[in-house]
């Protein structure tokens, strides 16, 4: 059964396409459901850095409203979910939390990138140039947030490889402790094929990285492969996703495909 539920649009300012081109290429392509899950605005920001990569918070009612007329169209065909992709600032979960209730959301994904800093500012980019703290903080910030219980599964939890830039004892410790989360939460890992797509074949440290999937396996962690689109055509590429299932079956990881959403 082919399900992606990290879909992306022109509202972060960095994907391409409109929604129903996206639809359009996974029907193309055969799936079952399509999710998106732009990234999320976030209220009383003013940081300049913000308004660069995810939605502002105008455009909200708009991303919702034309999902669910694309998902009444489209509902013989195809079953279209809406979410949104979220960093855990935790002075802002109040407000997630009711716009998960006031939006009828259907689900959440964790996708640490930045860390909370106060009201007016993120940290920097945690998937670039880390030292050993800025590990601990990514770290910190996926327990807290797959604990509050908000969030469905976690996107390229090996993000923080590509900032760090090295496999070590550092590196695998923290791999090992967002895996034994993940399973004492039954909290799915995303396998990121948007990330795969930039670093396979380059001699970067990129993700996913190998040495984390292979803790996710040795752990016994749930994994869904996610397409990360943020272009409609990348959905089609089937063949990506085959070298993605092929190589995680291989190590022993457990894929699934279907998320289980209350």
């Amino acid at each position: 059964m082919k399900t992606n539920y990290h879909t992306h649009t022109p509202r972060c300012k960095h994907a391409y396409g409109c929604e129903e081109d996206y639809i359009k290429s996974a029907i193309k392509a055969g799936f079952k459901t399509l999710g998106f899950s732009d990234h999320s605005p976030w209220p009383e920001v003013k940081d300049s850095m913000v308004s660069s990569i995810r939605m502002d918070v105008e455009e909200l009612d708009d991303y919702v409203e034309t999902l669910r007329a694309l998902r009444d169209k489209y509902k013989d065909e195809i079953e279209i979910l809406i979410g949104l992709e979220c960093e855990y600032f935790p002075e802002r979960m109040n407000w997630l939390r009711e716009i998960i209730k006031t939006k009828s959301l259907d689900y959440i994904v964790l996708g640490v990138h930045f860390a909370e800093e106060g009201k007016d500012g993120f940290s920097k980019y945690l998937g670039r140039n880390c030292n050993e703290e800025d590990v601990h903080l990514y770290l910190k910030n996926c327990i807290e947030a797959m604990e509050t219980g908000i969030f469905t599964y976690l996107a390229h939890p090996d993000l923080f490889v590509r900032g760090y830039g090295r496999w070590d004892e550092k590196a695998e410790a923290v791999s090992r402790a967002i895996c034994q989360k993940a399973l004492e939460l039954n909290m799915p890992l995303g396998y990121n094929l948007n990330g795969y797509a930039v670093f396979k074949g380059t001699d970067v440290i990129g993700y996913p990285y190998e040495g984390f999937w292979r803790i996710a396996a040795e752990i016994g962690c749930q994994v869904l492969i996610e397409y990360d689109a943020h272009d409609p055509e990348f959905l089609e590429d089937e063949e990506i996703f085959n070298e993605a299932e092929t190589f995680l079956k291989s190590i022993g990881c457990k894929v699934i495909d279907e998320l289980i959403l209350s």
